[in-house]
């Protein structure tokens, strides 16, 4: 009996001097007035920085009821943490229980602010963050294999990753379902970001670095159908300390597959699926606000492929701010479609639509052609146009180039209204106004 009482005595000591911990103290505090915390038994961690572990923990406020396996602190204080690692936790919502497998972050510090104005996404500052099997519920239900985050923090270029990301019971038709493989980004000042997204800013200019965001395997799903997929979606780049740089955007695997929602479509152009491809490459220097884009091409498998590039100046970060089109001018622009069976496929659709042959389609559009791109005056780049348009309706070409080279570069605002006044004119004073000039040739 004797040592079942010293034992009592002992287990009672010790549960003492766990609700007298320093830091859950300190986790009262922060839980403040209104919130209740419980636990079945506290284990003291070795280190300097006065911490323990919690386990069975509850954390009630009126009917929420949160609870966690167990809960280590250390280095806890009003304004952080040096570490906090959370097992298990679930958290009651009105759509049921959010439940957490781990939590786990280190170097948490939250900035007061001494001149009265509200916190600030960026003024908070974390060295990492780790959270493990998330379940969401609600509509949709959301589930979250991984989230790691490092650097977070004013001026600091974060990187980070999800991945296993599901989404079910979407209330939307025709999707309801979609999941992603992993998301990540690097070298980017999330921070940064996150204050310019609160206070609705036009995003301020990235610190120095090579910054770049990927996505996955993104699947959306319909009524048990695979509706489209994209195996992946990137974003690269190098900035110098003045703000100049170049980078690329990549768009690989998008697929439509002949679900039912799509098959429709599918049908009508001839394809038993639809994959596309993107790829965009661009310069920019940041005190001229000169921007070159060599080419931002789209391409269809099996039916076209389209490609953009273009030259801009007065891009700078002042005009961006000001919405300032004046100041934004462009230099020249090319586009360029290469048919594979594009205007075939639209010539059979029409054709079938009214009741035809694709014969008869392609004449109807030379001659709507040749009537728009005729003039009672020599123009020689319009007649240039006009055979470029014509030799591809006949079909002896099948890429077709336009380039627009101005004789000066035109300012975006003053752009809009000079094609304006251009159409007033007919097709010739577009022409002359963009300095338009075409090319065509025959590719296998």
């Amino acid at each position: 009996m004797r040592l079942f009482a010293l034992l009592a005595l002992l287990c009672m000591s010790m549960e003492v001097r766990a609700q007298d911990n320093p830091a859950v103290a300190q986790l009262r505090a922060l839980l403040g007035a209104g919130n209740s915390l419980s636990f079945a038994r506290a284990t003291p961690l070795p280190g300097p920085a006065e911490g323990v572990t919690l386990h069975e923990v509850v954390i009630s406020h009126g009917s929420e009821r949160n609870t966690i396996a167990s809960l280590s602190l250390s280095g806890l204080r009003s304004n952080g943490v040096d570490s906090l690692v959370a097992r298990d936790v679930v958290t009651t919502t009105p759509d049921g229980p959010l439940r957490i497998g781990r939590i786990a972050l280190g170097g948490l510090v939250a900035y007061q602010r001494t001149d009265g104005t509200a916190q600030q996404a960026d003024d908070v500052k974390l060295r990492e963050l780790l959270v493990e099997n998330v379940t969401i519920p609600g509509r949709p239900v959301i589930t979250i294999g991984r989230l790691a985050l490092n650097a977070y923090g004013s001026g600091q270029l974060s990187r980070g990753e999800v991945s296993d990301i599901t989404m079910t019971d979407i209330p939307e038709d025709p999707i309801d379902g979609a999941s992603i493989g992993r998301f990540s980004f690097s070298g980017i000042n999330l921070a940064g970001l996150a204050s310019d997204a609160v206070a609705q800013r036009v995003p301020g200019r990235q610190a120095r670095g090579r910054p770049s965001l990927s996505l996955d395997n993104l699947v959306l799903r319909g009524r048990g159908e695979v509706l489209a997929s994209l195996a992946n979606f990137s974003i690269e780049g190098e900035v110098n300390d003045q703000g100049s740089g170049e980078g690329s955007v990549t768009l690989r695997g998008l697929t439509a597959e002949p679900s039912e929602v799509a098959a429709p479509f599918l049908a009508m152009v001839g394809l038993e699926r639809l994959n596309a491809g993107l790829t965009l490459r661009a310069r920019y220097d940041a005190a001229s606000g000169r921007l070159v884009m060599p080419a931002f091409s789209l391409e269809l498998r099996d039916v076209a492929a389209v490609t953009l590039g273009l030259s801009m100046d007065g891009l700078t970060a002042d005009a961006a701010q000001a919405q300032d089109f004046s100041r934004m001018r462009l230099a020249d622009a090319r586009l360029r479609l290469a048919d594979h069976s594009l205007y075939q496929r639209a010539l059979q659709a029409l054709a079938s639509e009214q009741g035809g042959n694709t014969q008869a389609v392609r004449e109807l559009h030379a001659q709507i052609i040749a009537g728009l791109l005729t003039s009672t005056r020599p123009e020689p780049a319009m007649e240039a146009l006009r055979e470029v348009l014509l030799r591809f309706i006949r079909g002896e070409i099948n890429v077709v180039e336009l380039q627009a080279k101005p004789a000066a570069p035109l300012s975006l605002e003053l752009l809009g209204l000079g094609l304006v006044a251009a159409v007033v004119q007919g097709p010739a004073g577009v022409i002359r106004q963009l300095g338009l000039s075409a090319r065509g040739e025959r590719q296998r």
